[in-house]
């Protein structure tokens, strides 16, 4: 049993399998709902890079620099705790 389930091939096959046998009256509201969390997502992130957009040129148009506000933080070290056990 462990060798039939070890491909990812099956494992997709097996669910395709079961969603067709036991949700299938399910199935269009389940595709119309996932459609509408996609649209949502993507809206939502080009609205957030929009907003990003204009904040930083809204910044420069300031004269303030927002580029460690919009680039990663490098991860600092975890400081070291003082040794209690004298």
């Amino acid at each position: 049993m462990g060798r039939l389930l070890s491909e990812p091939w099956v494992i997709a096959t097996v669910i395709v399998v079961a969603l067709v046998l036991f949700a299938t009256p399910k199935l269009p509201a389940i595709a119309r709902s996932l459609g509408q969390t996609m649209r949502i997502f993507r809206a939502e992130v080009t609205d957030l890079q929009k907003d990003a957009g204009d904040l930083a040129a809204e910044s420069t148009a300031l004269g303030h620099d927002i580029s460690s506000l919009t680039t990663p933080m490098k991860s600092q070290p975890a400081p070291q705790k003082a040794r209690t056990d004298r």
